[in-house]
């Protein structure tokens, strides 16, 4: 059984976890951005 195979999968899943993550916040802080611009707008 050769580990390195099993730690370089293990690096790109962490990898594209991280991608997801820092994708998922960005999108949440955009959705956040909007909804308080729109109630500027509206008040």
């Amino acid at each position: 059984m050769d580990f390195r195979y099993l730690f370089e999968d293990l690096a790109e899943l962490d990898r594209s976890m991280l991608r997801l993550a820092v994708r998922w916040i960005a999108c949440s802080a955009g959705l956040a951005l909007l909804a308080e611009l729109a109630l500027l707008g509206c008040c």
